[in-house]
C-alpha cells in the first residue's frame, strides 16, 4: 500500500521513560525504539577479519574487527563520504584485502525510482597491513555495480555497466584511482580498464540484473531490448545466450510467470528468487523455472516491501531480506518457513531464528545472526573445529539478555479455520492478572506477526502489560488458506477472528478480563476502532494509529497506482459498485455507538492513509460528543520515521491505556 512501482521502476531501484502506577507498571524503561546498532557482519575468506555496519549517531560506519583479537577500527565514516541522504547499500569482500562498498541515494528517487539525482557509487577499501593505520581508499568512476566478487581470486572482480549495449568487465582493484583524487593529464578513469580486452560478457539491449553461479560463471540476463520489452536470456554455454521469457508490456495476473520477475540465481538448475509485482506491495519471494514453467512460494515478509534477496555466500540459498523501510533499504534475516509441496508453511515454528550469514572459504569458521522474541538480533563468530561461540555485536546491545518476558503460542477455530495467535507476557508474574492490551497487525492482507523480536510488544511488556497479536484470515506465513480467508473480510470475519482469540485469552488466570484494550496501525488503527465501537463488553478502550475510518475515501487514495487500486477492488471492495456495503464497514458511520474513550492518532504526511481519515473521525466524535483523545504528528507520514516519534507515539498511547484501566 505504501509505493507505486511498475516493473522498470522495481527493477531500476533493486540496481527514555514515562510514569504510571496502573496495575504496578515500571516507573522506567529501556530504549525500545532507537536505530539498530550493528545492522550486519561478514567475514573476510581466511577468516583473519570482520567487516561490519554499525549506525552511529552522524550516520553509518564501516568497521574491521580482528577475529583473534577483536581489536576493531573504523575504516569508513559515511559523512566523510556523502551526503545525509545516502547510506551503505551493501558490503562485500572481493579478497583478504580489499572491501567493496555500495553505496546507494535512498532518500531520493523512492517516491519517483527513475529520479536521476538518485547516486550510487562504489568505493573499493584496502584494509591497512598494520592495525590502526589509514586504509586506501579506492572508488570505480564509471556508472555501474558490482555483479560478482570473484571472492576466491585474489585483486579481481566483476563490474557491470549498461546501456544501448550491456557488458560485464573484469576490474583489478589495484588500478583504480583513490577516491575522489584528481586525475592528472595522462591519467586514466578507473586505470583504462574499461575496454575490450577486460570484456567476460556482452548483450545488446539495456541489462537490469546479471546472474552468477558459485563459480563465477555467466548463467543468466535480465536486460531490456530496443523495442522496451524485458526478458530472461539464459546462458547455456559461455558467450551464447538463449531468449528463455519474454514478459508482456503489462502484468497479466492469469500468466503466473508474468507477473514473477526474477531477482537472484539460486542454486537448483535454471531457478530464480523471483517478486512478485502483483501484490499491492512485493512481499512475497518464490523460486521460479521460467524454462519448466514452475514455481515455488519460498518466504513471505512479515510486514515491509522486498526489493532484494541475501543469499548465502557459498550456497545462494535464501537467509534475508533487502526490505525498505521508511525510506531506508533494511537487513531482514529469516528462517526456512515453508514445508514444501502445496506451499503450506510448517505449523511448529521455533521461537529461536538462527541462521548462518556469512563462511570463510574453506568453511571453517562462519558468522551467525541469532534471535527470538525476547533478544534483538545478534551476530556470532562460529569456529567449526572448536565449536567456539564469540560475539561480534548486537542490533541493540542495551537490549541484551535483559528481557524475560515469555511467549505463548496459541489458536482458534472460528467458521472451521485456525487463527494463530502469539500472547506476550511480562516477567513479573507477582502482578497477575495482568492488564492485556489487543495489537493487531496492519495490512491486513499478506502481513503477519513473526515469533522472533517486535519491539512494541516488548515496550508493552516492559509497561506491565500482556500483549496479544492475532495471525487472522489474510494474514500471510501461514498457509496460502489463511491468507486467501481474508479476501473481503474487512469488516467481517477478520473483526470476529480477533474477538474470538481475545475472548479465549481473557479467560486465562494471568489476566484481567476487565483490563482489555486495543491498540493498532493502519488496518489495526482500523480493528482497533471498530471492536471499540461494537465490542465496549470486551474493550475499555482503543488506540487508533494512522487508521483506515472511511473505507470508500481509501479505496479512492489519489495516491495508490493502478496496481494497487486493481488490488484493492479484489481484495477490499469495489466503491462504486459496492459503495454501501464499504460504508457499513467504515467506522465514521458508527461513531454515534461509540461508548468507550479512543485516541486517535496520525502523521499529517501520510500518504498511505491519508490524514482525511483522522479528520473525518474527529468531526464524528466531537459532533457525537463522544469521549475521545486526539495527537496529530505534523512531520510524520504513515510510519513514525524516528525513533523519537515513535517513543512519543507509544508513550502517549500507554498514558492513555492506563487511565482508562484505572477508572
Amino acid at each position: 500500500m505504501k509505493n507505486n512501482l511498475s516493473i522498470f521502476l522495481l527493477l531500476t531501484f533493486l540496481l527514555a521513560s514515562i510514569n504510571l502506577d496502573a496495575k504496578g507498571m515500571p516507573q522506567n524503561s529501556p530504549s525500545f525504539f532507537s536505530k539498530a546498532k550493528m545492522t550486519t557482519a561478514i567475514i573476510s575468506p581466511n577468516g583473519n577479519y570482520i567487516a561490519t555496519i554499525t549506525n552511529e549517531k552522524n550516520g553509518q560506519n564501516l568497521n574491521l574487527i580482528n577475529s583473534e583479537n577483536r581489536s576493531s577500527q573504523v575504516l569508513i565514516d559515511l559523512t566523510e563520504f556523502a551526503s545525509e541522504e545516502a547510506s551503505i547499500g551493501n558490503i562485500t569482500w572481493l579478497d583478504n584485502q580489499n572491501i567493496s562498498v555500495q553505496f546507494v541515494d535512498i532518500k531520493k528517487g523512492v517516491e519517483n525510482l527513475l529520479d536521476t539525482t538518485t547516486r550510487r557509487f562504489l568505493l573499493v577499501i584496502k584494509i591497512p597491513t598494520k592495525e590502526n593505520k589509514e586504509p586506501l581508499i579506492k572508488s570505480v568512476r564509471t556508472k555501474g555495480w558490482i555483479v560478482n566478487p570473484l571472492i576466491d581470486k585474489d585483486d579481481e572482480f566483476l563490474y557491470a555497466k549498461s546501456g544501448v549495449y550491456s557488458k560485464v568487465y573484469r576490474i583489478k582493484p589495484s588500478k583504480l584511482s583513490l577516491h575522489k583524487a584528481r586525475l592528472g593529464k595522462l591519467g586514466k578513469k578507473d586505470g583504462a580498464q574499461f575496454k575490450k580486452k577486460n570484456e567476460v560478457v556482452s548483450i545488446d539491449g539495456y541489462a537490469v540484473r546479471w546472474f552468477f553461479d558459485l563459480a563465477g560463471e555467466v548463467k543468466a540476463v535480465l536486460s531490456y531490448n530496443q523495442k522496451g520489452e524485458l526478458k530472461l536470456n539464459q546462458y547455456e554455454e559461455k558467450n551464447k545466450n538463449v531468449e528463455v521469457y519474454k514478459w508482456a508490456d503489462k502484468l497479466d495476473d492469469n500468466k503466473k510467470d508474468d507477473r514473477l520477475i526474477p531477482i537472484a540465481l539460486s542454486s537448483e538448475k535454471d531457478t530464480y528468487y523471483s517478486l512478485d509485482l502483483s501484490e499491492d506491495e512485493e512481499r512475497s519471494i518464490y523460486k521460479v523455472n521460467y524454462k519448466e514453467d514452475k514455481e515455488q512460494l519460498v518466504y513471505e515478509s512479515s510486514t515491509h516491501q522486498v526489493v532484494n534477496v541475501i543469499l548465502a555466500e557459498r550456497s545462494h540459498e535464501l537467509v534475508g531480506l533487502k526490505i525498505l523501510v521508511n525510506g531506508e533499504v533494511q537487513n531482514y534475516f529469516i528462517d526456512n518457513l515453508l514445508s514444501n509441496e502445496n506451499n503450506s508453511f510448517k505449523a511448529k515454528r521455533n521461537n529461536l531464528l538462527k541462521v548462518s550469514i556469512s563462511q570463510t572459504l574453506d568453511k571453517s569458521q562462519s558468522i551467525i545472526y541469532s534471535e527470538s522474541f525476547n533478544q534483538p538480533g545478534q551476530f556470532f563468530t562460529i569456529v567449526a573445529k572448536k565449536q567456539q561461540k564469540r560475539l561480534i555485536g548486537s542490533f541493540f546491545p542495551h537490549l541484551d539478555n535483559k528481557l524475560k518476558t515469555r511467549q505463548i503460542e496459541g489458536k482458534v477455530v472460528v467458521e472451521g479455520l485456525h487463527i494463530p495467535y502469539l500472547l506476550n507476557l511480562p516477567s513479573n508474574k507477582s502482578k497477575i492478572p495482568l492488564p492485556l492490551i489487543v495489537y493487531p497487525h496492519g495490512g491486513p492482507i499478506g502481513i503477519f506477526d513473526d515469533h522472533y523480536f517486535d519491539a512494541t510488544s516488548q515496550y508493552l511488556n516492559n509497561k506491565g502489560f500482556a500483549v496479544l497479536r492475532v495471525n487472522y484470515r489474510g494474514s500471510s506465513g501461514y498457509s496460502l488458506k489463511l491468507k486467501n480467508a481474508g479476501k473481503r473480510q474487512w469488516g467481517e470475519l477478520i473483526l470476529e477472528d480477533i474477538v474470538e482469540a481475545t475472548n479465549k485469552v481473557s479467560k486465562r488466570a494471568d489476566i484481567d478480563s476487565n483490563s482489555i484494550c486495543i491498540l493498532g496501525m493502519s488496518y489495526g488503527g482500523y480493528a482497533a476502532t471498530m471492536l471499540t465501537i461494537f465490542h465496549p463488553e470486551i474493550f475499555k478502550c482503543g488506540v487508533n494509529i494512522a487508521g483506515v475510518s472511511d473505507v470508500n475515501l481509501y479505496l479512492n487514495s489519489p495516491y495508490s497506482s493502478n496496481k494497487q487500486d486493481k488490488w484493492m477492488k479484489e481484495y477490499i471492495g469495489d466503491t462504486v459498485a459496492e459503495y454501501e456495503i464499504n460504508k457499513a464497514i467504515s467506522p465514521v458511520y458508527h461513531v454515534n455507538k461509540l461508548v468507550r474513550p479512543l485516541l486517535v492518532i496520525h502523521g499529517k504526511k501520510d500518504k498511505v492513509v491519508d490524514v482525511e481519515h483522522a479528520f473525518r473521525l474527529k468531526l464524528m466524535l466531537e459532533k457525537y460528543e463522544k469521549k475521545f483523545e486526539w495527537k496529530l504528528f505534523e512531520e510524520q507520514g504513515h510510519s513514525m520515521n524516528s525513533p523519537d516519534a515513535m517513543l512519543e507515539l507509544m508513550e502517549t498511547s500507554v498514558d492513555f491505556i492506563a487511565r482508562q484501566l484505572k477508572k
